[in-house]
């Protein structure tokens, strides 16, 4: 919102000063911040129901941020991301690798429902993708296999990096022997010389990644997401 010229007002736990936990008043918060002349509201929350009530106030655009199990800005990113690195998203191969009950995933599979001839292999370290998700999916021509090894890594086009909920959890996988992936040389020189690794939470630990390779795509995915993010507030606010 800085780099378009605005100005933008934050709090880290909203729950603290406006009753945003609570669906039944998120849409009364939503009018206050109208009336307080802001032009528009992005939404974080994991409770069930908040972002669907606060977009019902139809006073100002809500933004959702991240909710309980959609994610539709980093999904734009990544999309923005395939298609710049890869050319396009039609016909795209790609792995995801990690904790696959999250909302990134499943906001970026509803995403990729939206192309064409879109293979899908899951390697879950923990949880499963949801099935309504799947089943949409599917219904749209997705492909999905599901591996509990990372050998078909070889033949995709992308690798889609999710890590765990927690530091807990991660060390919980890891006494199961459930966090196995270390990107290194051997891991790069198994994939194809235009294979793009992406991570939306931005190298937190989780995977070890020892290796420099321009195929490596973090960077450039964060850079995509703060693009998409300001092409999305500029097309909502451009007439204020």
């Amino acid at each position: 919102m800085g780099l378009l010229g605005g100005q933008a007002y934050h709090t880290e736990d909203a729950s603290q000063f406006f009753p945003v936990r609570t669906p039944s008043h998120v849409d009364n918060t939503i009018r206050i911040l109208e009336s307080l002349h802001m032009d528009a509201v992005v939404l974080r929350s994991s409770d069930a129901g908040v972002v669907n009530r606060a977009v019902a106030a139809d006073t100002v655009p809500v933004i959702n941020g991240g909710s309980l199990d959609d994610h539709p800005t980093q999904a734009l990113a990544d999309i923005f991301t395939l298609q710049h690195e890869l050319g396009g998203v039609d016909g795209v191969k790609i792995a995801i690798c990690g904790r696959l009950e999250h909302r990134n995933v499943s906001a970026l599979l509803l995403a990729l429902a939206l192309y064409n001839k879109v293979e899908v292999t899951l390697i879950p370290f923990s949880g499963q993708v949801d099935p309504v998700v799947t089943s949409y999916c599917i219904d749209k021509g997705v492909k999905f296999v599901t591996v509990d090894s990372l050998d078909p890594i070889e033949e995709v086009d992308a690798i889609y990096l999710n890590a765990p909920k927690t530091v807990a959890h991660a060390q919980l996988l890891r006494t199961r022997g459930g966090l196995g992936v270390s990107i290194d040389q051997v891991f790069m020189e198994k994939l194809k010389s235009h294979c793009i690794i992406m991570d939306p939470m931005q190298r937190s630990g989780d995977f070890d990644v020892t290796v420099q390779d321009k195929r490596l795509a973090f960077y450039r995915q964060a850079e995509n997401a703060l693009f998409v993010k300001m092409a999305l507030l500029y097309d909502m606010l451009g007439s204020v």
